[in-house]
């Protein structure tokens, strides 16, 4: 039967990060994941992914970021990773929640259980700067979905976040940016219902999106700052020689998605690592957009993320 058995550790700083395990104690383990969660979202929009991974055996560890979901439930620091280097502070919360992670498996006697990184979206480029920080210590393989590579504007926009808050705080709302940087995200999507028809052509994952206020907040200036700087880090396509080559990396996303420059990224990203040595897998799904764990095909998708997992856990 599955279980779901919340977990919280505490940052460097004292913030409470909290997540939830999804698993099945009647299914033999086979791998453990440990998920980085999108911008303007929260663990809680996974139950279903999730419930599917645990039943087959893959332990399934998402917490909410700082900044999201019940980690930081006051409207005053969503949005927010911290007042001058919040990078820093995300980084250390996936120690954290690694070392909590290594507690709950031992306690299970699962301590040598494989484990995976997985990052969405804003999620993909904190475990991006996460494994070329630390080399991907420790992890089986990578897996990134909704993903990019080169950003030319992120530079001008991480000024302008910094500017923002040097004239208006850390913790002011980056609403001009925030418009430059979703504004066009829909200009593609025929018919037009909502501003988040980007996200899936499923309508009632849209509409729950947009109906749910854990979603729907705008970014501190000091997040676009840090979410920025980040972009700018893994933006040179020299970077992927940080990971060891012996660690298997999966990117997937729909070739409508307009974080992936329908597309473009995922692939500029996918040779990056073709030229760094590293066994990389790439999937573009026809007309998929951004959640592709959220859209019409979404058990195909679940079940190739299955199929990486299984295949890198032996």
């Amino acid at each position: 039967m599955l279980q779901k058995t919340p977990f919280s550790c505490p940052a460097k700083d004292g913030l409470v990060l909290r997540g939830m395990l999804w698993s099945d104690p009647e299914v033999k383990p086979k791998a453990a994941v440990l998920y980085i969660h999108g911008m303007l979202e929260h663990y809680q929009r996974y139950d279903d992914y999730a419930s599917f991974m645990g039943r087959q055996g893959v332990l399934f560890f998402i917490f909410d970021l700082r900044g999201h979901g019940t980690t930081t439930p006051d409207e005053e620091n969503r949005g927010f990773f911290g007042e001058k280097d919040g990078v820093s502070n995300l980084m250390s919360d996936i120690d954290c929640v690694r070392g909590k992670m290594s507690s709950m498996l031992a306690e299970r006697g699962l301590q040598d259980l494989p484990i995976f990184i997985y990052g969405h979206s804003m999620g993909s480029f904190i475990t991006s700067c996460y494994v070329r920080r630390t080399q991907a210590k420790g992890f089986r393989g990578i897996i990134l979905s909704g993903t990019n590579a080169r950003l030319g504007v992120a530079g001008l926009a991480g000024r302008l976040a910094r500017m923002q808050c040097i004239l208006k705080g850390p913790k002011s709302k980056a609403i001009l940016i925030s418009r430059m940087a979703f504004g066009k995200y829909n200009d593609k999507c025929v018919p037009r219902r909502t501003p988040n028809d980007w996200l899936s052509h499923d309508d009632a994952v849209v509409d729950a999106y947009n109906a749910d206020p854990g979603c729907t907040f705008i970014f501190k200036a000091a997040g676009f700052a840090d979410l920025l700087s980040m972009l700018v880090e893994i933006g040179a396509d020299n970077w992927t020689g940080a990971v060891p080559a012996e660690v298997p990396i999966y990117i997937f996303s729909g070739d409508a998605d307009p974080v992936g420059q329908y597309g473009k990224g995922p692939k500029i990203l996918y040779q990056w690592y073709k030229d760094t040595g590293h066994d990389v897998q790439l999937k573009l799904y026809p007309e998929g957009r951004h959640e592709m764990h959220n859209e019409r095909n979404r058990q195909e998708v679940y079940e190739d993320v299955l199929s990486f997992i299984s295949g890198h856990s032996s």
